[in-house]
């Protein structure tokens, strides 16, 4: 955490970087500071995959799954080749905590 904070205070609006510090954040458990911290990175680079792929599943983490759809879904349109790599098999994930099958 403190190396990205020294980044960040170098160049405060870096995207990159502000996602790797919402990554050490929700290692952290501090998903809520982590989404915020991708939300940052986005409105830099609106076109960064991973902090839209790492906020859904923040905002999974927090429980609050339509938004973390929504993260994906924009994940889809700005980079669609990206969801092969990990957004599938993630939005499977929030779709089942979303819509969770009976076992009865």
């Amino acid at each position: 955490m403190a190396s990205t904070n020294r980044m960040l205070a170098l160049s405060p609006r870096d995207a990159e970087t502000l996602n790797l510090r919402g990554l050490v954040l929700r290692d952290l458990e501090r998903p809520e500071e982590a989404v915020a911290s991708y939300e940052l990175a986005l409105s830099g680079r609106s076109d960064l995959s991973e902090a839209w792929h790492n906020r859904g599943v923040a905002l999974a983490d927090l429980k609050r799954f339509d938004e973390a759809l929504r993260s994906l879904a924009s994940l889809v349109r700005s980079r669609p080749s990206f969801c092969f790599k990990c957004g599938a098999t993630t939005s499977l994930s929030l779709a089942k905590a979303r819509y969770p099958v009976s076992s009865g």
